[in-house]
């Protein structure tokens, strides 16, 4: 990690901006998820994490509650890109959307979720034939690096895949292996 970012309790506004990151990094709510809330508003994604190349940067999330993430794509509340290595503990993602897949999530890269809720996430499309996938989660692997997945102690409540030709995975949809515990 490269620097600790310490969050005060409070509602943070992410609606105006998306924040990108391609450096390590470890941002702790110190009153815990249900105290320190990151809230997009509807409006945006909240973070698009991602690495030119593979650096071993770990870019972590302690006790944050990420909710009203849009995005019109994918990834409603955090998109990682195909190098980051994330971790996300203690943490609550909750009322985040995306058209096509991960409505709170979607990851290319090493992700290990501990404790985390995912409460009323969802991939909604309306396009005639669109699809979508992975309500909470979408972890595809589109390159040929090893993606590494594993969620423990975590919860999934409520989230939807919703599509008028196709939709999977109402939690979490994956192409490549994942631990769940």
């Amino acid at each position: 990690y490269n620097d600790t970012i310490y969050v005060k309790e409070g509602t943070y506004d992410f609606k105006d901006a998306e924040v990108q990151s391609r450096i390590g990094f470890v941002i702790v709510g110190v009153s815990g998820a249900e105290k320190t809330i990151f809230d997009a508003g509807s409006e945006n994604r909240h973070f698009y994490l991602y690495l030119y190349s593979n650096d071993n940067y770990k870019q972590k999330f302690e006790g944050i509650s990420f909710i009203n993430g849009y995005e019109p794509g994918s990834g409603g509340s955090i998109t990682i890109g195909r190098y980051p290595d994330a971790s996300f503990d203690a943490c609550i993602f909750e009322n985040n959307e995306a058209t096509y897949g991960g409505g709170a999530m979607s990851s290319q890269g090493k992700l290990e979720i501990n404790g985390t809720t995912f409460k009323n996430n969802k991939a909604l499309t309306t396009a005639e034939n669109g699809s979508s996938t992975g309500g909470a989660l979408y972890v595809s692997n589109n390159s040929n690096l090893t993606s590494s997945v594993v969620i423990k102690n975590s919860k999934f409540i409520g989230n939807s895949a919703q599509a008028y030709s196709q939709a999977r995975g109402g939690a979490i949809t994956t192409n490549v292996s994942v631990d769940i515990i």
